[in-house]
């Protein structure tokens, strides 16, 4: 389906609503690469934050995903699936026994 700028309106009206309400709204859109409605749906989006597989994505498609995105509003780029304890300089003391790191 291709959106029309009537859809973006009511998408942006509808964060407005939703910001007044909410302290903080996370919107969770396609991949950046691929997908030509994600840039302009993130341009509604107060800031942005990338998400990419630890040694699964290459870096260029980190590299390329980033260049499209808008880096005023660029919050970071969160790994998944990093298994910390491959790494000696982090500090193992601080992870679990399974060596993953979790965020709630």
């Amino acid at each position: 389906r291709r959106y029309t700028p009537r859809d973006f309106d009511d998408l942006e009206a509808g964060l407005t609503a939703l910001r007044r309400r909410y302290s903080y709204v996370i919107v969770d859109l396609p991949p950046v690469l691929g997908v030509a409605d994600t840039i302009a749906l993130s341009r509604l989006c107060d800031g942005t934050c990338l998400v990419a597989a630890w040694g699964k994505t290459p870096r260029e498609q980190v590299a390329a995903a980033l260049a499209q995105l808008d880096r005023d509003r660029c919050l970071g780029l969160l790994f998944t699936r990093a298994k910390l304890s491959a790494y000696r300089s982090y500090n193992a003391y601080t992870l679990p026994r399974d060596g993953y790191a979790y965020a709630c």
